[in-house]
């Protein structure tokens, strides 16, 4: 058996019964949508009475993600991209009463991802044959810039394929029914020519989402301003206190830090002080007295004078008996310089 053949149990005949038609979608309903997801401030003027047109236009209601919008680029090269649901192609569809059934044929789960294909069949009430659309995965896919695969057809390649035939089959067949309804995100490039998408992504309804956002202060009264004011402090009043706290014990650490400072500089400033007095003046010792110094300044002294052989003589008998005495010769020396003088 070939690979693309269909089985049999893979057939799953969804016969429909005509549905109710949904509330009207109203003007007020997409205006409290773009407050409740901030979508107002990230779109033009002309942008949001686009989408506003389109969703009422479609009865589409955005709360039941039946319709979104993605605003990409700036100035020049700036676009509005709306897109919906393959859901809402379905719903369409049996809001008609044209649709008999309808059901989805795909390749063996065995198939390389490459060769996958998925197969719509719809019976409509007013056409005697069924009608058929074919989507293969290489045409369907969607690729980025530098050509890998986007991240929604990376991750589930067999879904998106089979979204992708749903919505193109449902579109083609009830083309008198859709009327322009918008392309599903599964046939949209992730990224349009390189611009950035500038909406943010919206947020799961809940309690917190749909309360309504507060006024702005150029908007309130003074009373509201007041309100306002004694609410910040009684949340802030904490956060001063923890403050104080922190202040405090950063003024006593800075106190410390200070004073070490000082201290350390003074240590420093005394210790170069030392270093840079100058060192005390020795006085010079007195020089060693010896008898035979005395002696020799004697015989200087002496042979100095002019003496007759008579004197000189008398002058080495004295010396000679006091040679080794410092006393006795202190005394001769001190006698000739009296002399002398």
């Amino acid at each position: 058996m070939s690979i693309f053949k269909k089985k049999e149990e893979q057939k799953e005949i969804v016969v429909v019964e005509k549905r109710e038609i949904m509330p009207p979608v109203t003007e007020q309903t997409i205006t409290d949508y773009m407050k409740a997801f901030g979508l107002a401030g990230n779109l033009e003027d002309n942008e949001v009475e686009a989408f506003k047109q389109m969703a009422i236009m479609h009865n589409l209601n955005p709360f039941n993600r039946e319709i979104y919008c993605n605003a990409y680029g700036t100035g020049q090269y700036r676009t509005l991209s709306i897109v919906t649901g393959y859901e809402v192609y379905i719903r369409k569809a049996e809001q008609s009463g044209l649709l008999e059934y309808w059901l989805v044929e795909e390749s063996l789960p065995e198939t390389p991802v490459e060769e996958y294909w998925a197969k719509l069949i719809i019976k409509r009430h007013d056409k005697a044959r069924e009608q058929t659309w074919t989507t293969h995965y290489s045409e369907g896919v969607q690729r980025k810039k530098d050509g890998s695969v986007t991240a929604f057809w990376k991750k589930q390649p067999r879904m998106m394929t089979k979204k992708v035939a749903m919505s193109q089959g449902f579109r083609l067949f009830f083309e008198d029914v859709m009327h322009g309804i918008p392309y599903t995100r599964e046939e949209m490039p992730e990224e349009k020519g390189g611009m950035t998408d500038v909406t943010p992504n919206p947020e799961p309804l809940n309690e917190e989402t749909l309360q309504p956002k507060p006024k702005s202060i150029k908007d309130m009264n003074k009373n509201e301003l007041l309100d306002v004011m004694i609410d910040n402090y009684e949340k802030q009043k904490p956060r001063m206190a923890k403050a104080k706290d922190t202040i405090r014990m950063d003024n006593v650490t800075a106190k410390h830090e200070e004073f070490r400072k000082k201290k350390a500089m003074a240590d420093n400033y005394n210790k170069n002080d030392t270093e840079l007095q100058p060192e005390p003046t020795k006085k010079p010792e007195p020089p060693t007295v010896s008898p035979e110094s005395v002696f020799k300044e004697v015989i200087a002294i002496v042979n100095g004078k002019t003496l007759t052989s008579q004197e000189k003589i008398e002058t080495i008998k004295l010396l000679k008996p006091a040679k080794g005495d410092l006393a006795e010769l202190q005394k001769i020396l001190n006698n000739i310089k009296g002399e002398t003088d």
